[in-house]
């Protein structure tokens, strides 16, 4: 209270926010000191910026004093870019390698973000080296521009422009005017200069035969760079054509195979209208609310009008807010039914039990026996927000176990306790 007037304040967020997923700090931080042996334990700090009116992610991380001297900043940074990309589908838009002992930190020892971003911001971290996707930010890529735009040239025909000023989006439409039978030469030239610009490295550092997961490729830019391949192509491709084939030179090899196998005319691809569509049945349905535990008592909630927030109930907790929506008997798990000791189900996290809970009622509504399920063409897809459980049981510094990790979701346990025996993989839709 100041001046009659009630202010509200709290903590700098430390959760990073970028295309509307929250990120841990803390998880990205562990996913970089584990990716090279040369980065200092604990020593690290992950954080966003606004740049170009959106959150980017910015890596500083401490090296070891015994790596100074020969430190292979080629090979970190690499590994740094592919563990964040692989492990948080996160593009990093820079990376600060630091001095021993330097990274902001309390007497205490733990790490200061909000004093290592401000340092950051100033220019004042004590850098060894460091990469950035701003080519501005770093001058080793500078030529990255005429770079990728050596590349583009190599697809001109005759009746093209052959200024070396212009741009590579001013080529594409005409490169898209071009008749579509690329041979392999031209779809490596087209995919190296694509993946060059979406991930600011020099065209010729890219190894055609590595991962696309090696530099930094994010599912975001894959599956941009699938839809401008079909639009360049004239066909359509799968946005998931760069995960099916993971290196440049087998995606080349693909597409080239595919397009040669057939003499066809360009086409336009098909418009939002112009799709093919079916119908799709809902059969069976299993849900968790406030006050409602199945479609029938949620159905029942709905046309009765009843107001499903009340009083906190005493056995969660005091002090925090006198009212919510709250799910019953959350501590209530079936554990020896779903195959789970005893011991594992008290760090699981509750949305993982009402997931496998939810799923077998949803079975049971459609009159469909899990058991059935073996073998055939099912698929299992869910989405959750966030793991805020296992973050608070790390808070409340609970003890470690064998079990630790799987308070967080697993994307094949669903699937593996309908004994389907993982032949189709589950897929976690964030």
């Amino acid at each position: 209270m100041h001046d009659g007037e009630l202010f509200v304040t709290g903590r700098i967020k430390d959760v990073i926010i970028i295309r509307g997923q929250n990120h841990y700090p803390q998880d990205i931080e562990l996913t970089v000191e584990s990716s090279h042996p040369a980065l200092k334990i604990s020593s690290g700090v992950a954080f966003s910026i606004n740049f170009n009116d959106s959150e980017q992610l910015v890596i500083v991380q401490e090296v070891e004093r015994t790596y100074l001297r020969k430190l292979n900043v080629e090979e970190i940074i690499g590994n740094i870019r592919k563990a964040v990309a692989e492990e948080h589908d996160l593009q990093a838009y820079a990376i600060l390698l630091l001095k021993t002992a330097t990274l902001p930190k309390t007497s205490s020892g733990k790490v200061q973000r909000s004093a290592c971003r401000d340092s950051f911001l100033a220019g004042s971290l004590d850098v060894v080296a460091d990469w950035s996707v701003n080519a501005q930010y770093k001058n080793y890529f500078q030529h990255l521009k005429s770079e990728v735009e050596s590349l583009w040239q190599k697809l001109q025909t005759d009746n093209l422009s052959s200024s070396s000023s212009e741009s590579v989006n001013e080529r594409l439409p005409a490169l898209n005017n071009q008749p579509k039978s690329k041979n392999i030469e031209e779809i490596e030239a087209w995919l190296l200069a694509k993946i060059a610009e979406h991930t600011q490295i020099l065209p010729v550092e890219i190894n055609i035969r590595q991962p696309l997961a090696q530099y930094g490729l994010n599912s975001l830019a894959a599956v941009r760079i699938s839809g401008e391949l079909q639009e360049w192509i004239g066909r359509e491709f799968s946005p998931t054509l760069l995960y099916d084939y993971p290196t440049l030179e087998g995606l080349a090899r693909h597409i080239a195979d595919e397009t040669s196998a057939e003499d066809f005319a360009p086409q336009k691809i098909k418009t939002e209208s112009g799709k093919y569509s079916e119908e799709i049945a809902i059969i069976g349905m299993g849900c968790r609310f406030p006050k409602a535990n199945n479609p029938d008592a949620f159905w029942q909630l709905l046309r009765d009008g009843v107001d499903a927030i009340a009083e906190v109930p005493t056995s969660r907790w005091d002090n925090y807010t006198c009212y919510g929506g709250f799910l019953e008997q959350v501590d209530r798990f079936d554990a020896q039914f779903f195959g789970i000791s005893p011991r594992e189900a008290l760090g699981m996290d509750p949305q993982q039990r009402l997931l496998l809970e939810v799923s077998w009622e949803a079975l049971e509504h459609a009159g469909k026996a899990p058991d059935k399920l073996a073998g055939s063409q099912t698929g299992v897809f869910f989405g959750i927000s966030n793991f805020d459980y296992s973050q608070l049981q790390f808070d409340l510094n609970t003890k470690f176990d064998a079990y630790t990790g799987t308070a967080r979701f697993k994307t094949c346990r669903l699937p593996v306790k309908l004994k389907r025996k993982g032949e189709i993989p589950a897929t976690l839709a964030l």
